[in-house]
């Protein structure tokens, strides 16, 4: 995507929001939802350009071994994530075909 790069602000502050991820899953051992959520929730990994009108839109988590997920609408913070339910409605509804 480089050749279409017309310099000037770079819109998806990739290295930066790298950078933090980084450094947030070095400090743990184990991630859980709740600290999933912290992390997508920091200013150094959630992207927010206001001037710009350009930000995260939403955010996902899961527990694939409870295939718990949950979801946040706009930018993400630790208390709006909601439970995705759909993938729990689909089993159930494959269970019973």
């Amino acid at each position: 995507m480089k050749q279409f790069d017309k310099g000037g602000i770079e819109w998806s502050k990739s290295a930066e929001r790298y950078e933090g991820l980084q450094q947030h899953l070095s400090a743990i051992d184990h991630l859980d939802l709740e600290q999933a959520k912290a992390i997508l929730s920091d200013r150094c990994v959630c992207l927010d350009l206001k001037k710009e009108k350009f930000g995260t839109i939403w955010s996902v988590v899961a527990e694939l071994k409870e295939l718990r997920i949950e979801r946040a609408e706009g930018k993400p913070k630790t208390t709006n994530y909601k439970p995705e339910t759909r993938l729990d409605w689909w089993l159930k509804k494959k269970q019973f075909q």
